[in-house]
This record gives structure tokens, C-alpha cells and sequence, in this order.
């Protein structure tokens, strides 16, 4: 080629054919990153659940001695809250050990994912709300050990840790319906500059948020029966 004619594009050309090696660095290998971390929520998820199982059945075995003091029925719903994260964590991970990370999603790996997320979102909340508990249990066991047996009872126990759920529970379905209303009322900057199409789109927006409210809500009763 013509030095004269060599333009400042078949220099790159050139440099991208002959030197690329130097300039470019390599792409950071995202899918193998999500993959690992699906590997370890998998691992930790299993082993929480088979740790948490032994507790709850050496505490079931041994039911007449260890319900009989409230710290141990604080312990056996700290177990049922943790196998549940167990199972939350191996259902999050199910879409990190996809083949292609760039694929769209099913249906049934979206719902797996919303489960996961609210049941993530629940035991968190029981979690710290559990810690709290705990907390003020060896507080009131340390600072007042002679009316301890008078202020902790099975019965007391038995109904906070019923209001942790029920707290939990509220707090996660409130945080639920809010994040919907927030989708909801998102408007895309192209909607507003097309006329009728636009009046399409905002419908169709609005019919599949009012959608995914019913149908959210109806899986959310379905698990609180559960």
C-alpha cells in the first residue's frame, strides 16, 4: 500500500490485525463469575439446610425436655427461619447456573426467582427480628435472673415469636405492593413521543402491572396458607 494513502483507518486496521494483543486486555468472563457464585448458594444452601434439619430433629426427639425452656423454642424457630433461607438461596441460584446468562427467561425461572426473593426478604426481617429476641432474653437473664422463670414463659415466647411472623410477613408484602406501584407508574421516555402508540403502550403497561399485582397476590395468600 501507498504511504500516501495510508489514512489514520488503515492504521487501526493494522493495529487491531497485527498488534491487538497489547492493546486489548481481555473481557472479564461475567458468566463464569455468576456461575461460581450459583455454585456457592447452591453448596451453602444445602449444607444450611442438612445442618438446620439435624438440629430440628435432635430438638423434636428431645421435645419434653427442650420445649420445656423458652430459649430452646427461640432456637427451633431460628432453625425453621434458617432452613428456609437454605432453600430461598438454592432457588436464587437457579438462575445463575444457566447455560446462557443472556437468554430470556421463562416463566417458571421468573416466578422461581420472585419466590426466592420474597422468601429472602422474609427471613431477613424474622432473622434480625429473632437476634432482637435473643438478645433481650439473655439481657433479662443476666440483669434480672431471679423473676426470669416470672417475665419469660413458654406462652410469651410462643406469641413473639407468632408477631415476628406475622411482622415479617407484613413488612415483605407492604415491600412487595410498593415496588409494583413504583413499576407501575414508570412511564418509558419513548411512550411519550408517539401519539397513539404511545396510549397503546401505556394500556398495555398498565393491564400487566395490574396483572402481576393479582397474580403476586394471589402466590403471596397461597404461601401464607401454605
Amino acid at each position: 500500500m501507498d504511504a500516501s494513502n495510508f489514512t489514520a483507518e488503515d492504521f487501526a486496521r493494522w493495529l487491531r490485525a497485527g498488534r491487538a494483543e497489547i492493546y486489548e486486555k481481555p473481557a472479564w468472563d461475567w458468566e463464569g463469575t455468576a456461575r461460581g457464585f450459583g455454585v456457592s448458594y447452591v453448596i451453602l444452601g444445602t449444607f444450611a439446610i442438612c445442618l438446620n434439619s439435624l438440629f430440628l430433629y435432635s430438638l423434636l426427639a428431645r421435645r419434653r425436655k427442650a420445649f420445656s425452656h423458652a430459649f430452646y423454642i427461640m432456637i427451633l424457630d431460628f432453625t425453621i427461619i434458617d432452613t428456609i433461607k437454605g432453600i430461598s438461596s438454592i432457588l436464587f441460584a437457579i438462575k445463575l447456573l444457566k447455560t446462557d446468562l443472556n437468554s430470556d427467561q421463562s416463566l417458571l425461572s421468573i416466578r422461581i426467582d420472585q419466590y426466592s426473593g420474597v422468601l429472602l426478604r422474609f427471613t431477613n426481617l424474622a432473622t434480625i427480628l429473632n437476634l432482637l429476641c435473643i438478645t433481650l432474653n439473655e439481657y433479662i437473664f443476666i440483669c434480672y435472673p431471679l423473676r426470669y422463670s416470672a417475665l419469660i414463659t413458654r406462652k410469651r415466647v410462643v406469641l413473639l415469636i407468632l408477631g415476628i411472623w406475622i411482622v415479617s410477613s407484613s413488612m415483605t408484602f407492604a415491600n412487595m405492593v410498593a415496588g409494583l406501584q413504583n413499576r407501575s407508574l414508570w412511564i418509558d421516555d419513548e411512550c411519550t413521543s408517539n401519539g397513539e402508540e404511545s396510549e397503546e403502550l401505556k394500556s398495555e403497561h398498565h393491564n400487566k402491572s395490574n396483572q402481576s399485582i393479582k397474580s403476586i397476590t394471589i402466590d403471596a395468600t397461597a404461601q401464607s396458607c401454605v
